[in-house]
């Protein structure tokens, strides 16, 4: 016989697996942490976002299901979703399993890369002088000073915006301000 049994014993809930039971996470791990894709025989395109507490699925591009901590029974390498869909991790990824419906699924899904963004991101707020600044900003090149949208080049080391000058110093957003008539400075830190 082969498969995955479950066992209960008292309070606890434990997954058989082939090298012995192994406790059910009430978390799910690292491994399966972020967004993946993948295709499956018949071009149906999956995509899995999963966090520490849930699991969003998409199918088609359309939202197919929304999965918390309570329909699931995780271990390290293995979660198995309420209604019989599984998630396992391998060398090259995951992979998502659907044994139901006639319509047995086979996928296997790879890791989107992580957006990263540069280090002006955030929402930061702080005196200027002797005003109160907001400044939000995407890290993709789109900033918001109190208000006036303007646009920078990723990668910089300082943005021009309007007449300040923005850079990040110690961890904190520097505002160097001057329009010509007064000029003063100022710190700002991540709201």
């Amino acid at each position: 016989m082969s498969g995955i049994f479950k066992l209960y014993v008292g309070s606890n809930d434990y997954t058989l697996t082939k090298g012995g039971a192994e406790p059910a996470l009430t978390e799910i791990p690292e491994a399966f942490i972020g967004t993946w894709k993948g295709t499956d025989g018949e071009g149906g395109e999956y995509k899995f976002v999963i966090t520490a507490t849930a699991i969003e699925l998409y199918v088609d591009g359309s939202a197919y299901g929304t999965y918390a901590i309570s329909d699931l029974t995780i271990t390290t390498e293995l979660i198995t979703f309420s209604d019989s869909y599984t998630l396992s991790v391998t060398t090259a990824g995951l992979n998502y399993k659907d044994p139901v419906g006639g319509n047995y699924v086979d996928v296997d899904l790879t890791k989107e890369a992580e957006e990263t963004l540069d280090a002006f991101a955030g929402t930061w707020t702080g005196k200027v002088g002797m005003n109160s600044w907001t400044i939000v900003c995407d890290g993709k090149g789109n900033i918001t000073v109190n208000g006036t949208a303007y646009t920078y080049t990723v990668g910089s080391t300082s943005i021009t915006a309007g007449d300040s000058v923005i850079t990040i110093k110690n961890g904190k957003m520097h505002v160097e301000y001057d329009d010509g008539d007064s000029s003063f400075s100022g710190d700002l830190v991540k709201a």
